[in-house]
């Protein structure tokens, strides 16, 4: 395809969209879905031996630990907990089209209104076949959903155009949401268990940002040696995502946007923060990664150098000295460079 061809294309789709070939491979994957009578023909994760040994793994760890080395078999296990992380993110993306390709026979706006797959999946098995009137269930989806969101919901549930299902198809579109539900609180679990470790393996790191974030940038990379070995652009751009499931491109904040000390600046100069925070920690990442502060002292230091820095912006600038006010150095190197201009003007002369 010529450039020409290319930018066509690009103008047709407008601002914000998915291109063309990316919506047509969606389609098929829901078309694929749909043929699927079952979501455990697609899905194996949940009933695995594999994650039933990881869980079971997590449970007999050994709870007083005073620090987690490279060499440790738990840190091992902690690589293995964030491989299986992405593996059952993957599955729930199975999961969410599934029942999306089957639901929207019923709801056919529902999957544009909800962009999250859990929450999608929530909703579905609070609402099942019930969906031109939702005044039974409205006290379940506010726990769910903002109010804006649920009232639009009901307004386009009564004038949808969706087909009711029989007792099978709702079984299916309910089987899938019950799969949906134990991979997330399967991975909950886990997440909760490299939170709670994460102290040990990254002390700097944890003391620096949070043992929150700590674990997602932990659980992201895969290992505190891929994370020191990136640069403090690439660590910024960590939990970036872009495209939402209804089709318009949406940038969303990474991790290192959530973090305090970002979060506690105002908004025009946290794209500011973000950069000076990601410089101290990747240096608190190395310092992890080589075990040179087990303690965690040199964390809580970088911590506070960068509050350092963000409390002298936010003290007013300086005034400046009024014409006529200069100190009698100031006119001395002024009447100096006068002079060695003029002597060096008399000399061309």
């Amino acid at each position: 395809m010529d450039r020409a061809s290319d930018d066509s294309d690009r103008e047709s789709n407008g601002p914000g969209k998915r291109p063309r070939d990316a919506e047509e491979n969606i389609e098929d994957i829901l078309a694929h879905m749909l043929s699927v009578g079952s979501i455990k023909e697609i899905t194996t994760l949940a009933r695995s031996p594999l994650l039933h040994q990881l869980c079971t793994r997590i449970q007999n760890i050994e709870p007083n630990k005073n620090t987690i080395t490279p060499d440790d078999p738990e840190y091992k296990l902690l690589e293995e907990c964030n491989a299986m992380v992405v593996d059952l993110e993957i599955e729930k993306t199975k999961v969410y089209r599934f029942v999306r390709a089957h639901y929207r026979h019923r709801f056919p706006e529902l999957e544009s209104l909800i962009v999250d797959s859990v929450t999608f999946a929530q909703v579905v098995n609070i609402i099942q076949n019930g969906v031109e009137d939702l005044t039974s269930v409205v006290d379940k989806l506010s726990e769910l959903l903002p109010s804006q969101v649920l009232a639009v919901i009901i307004v386009t549930a009564s004038t949808t155009k969706g087909i009711p299902f029989s007792s099978e198809d709702i079984g299916i579109v309910l089987e899938g949401c019950e799969e949906m539900e134990i991979l997330e609180n399967v991975k909950q679990i886990i997440l909760e268990y490299v939170h709670q470790r994460m102290m040990l393996v990254a002390p700097n790191l944890c003391n620096f940002i949070g043992p929150a974030i700590a674990s997602q940038l932990f659980g992201i990379t895969g290992s505190l040696q891929k994370l020191s070995e990136m640069a403090p652009d690439d660590i910024a751009r960590l939990g970036k995502a872009r495209a939402t499931a209804s089709g318009f491109a949406a940038s969303i904040g990474g991790f290192i946007l959530n973090a305090d000390m970002v979060r506690s600046q105002p908004a025009e100069i946290r794209h500011k923060a973000i950069r000076v925070v990601c410089n101290k920690l990747s240096l608190a990442v190395r310092v992890d990664a080589t075990r040179h502060a087990p303690d965690g002292q040199q964390g809580v230091e970088l911590r506070e150098q960068v509050r350092a820095v963000m409390e002298r912006w936010q003290q007013p600038p300086l005034q400046p000295i009024a014409a006529g006010m200069y100190d009698r150095r100031t006119r001395y190197r002024r009447a100096e460079k006068v002079a060695k201009r003029r002597a060096q003007t008399a000399a061309l002369l």
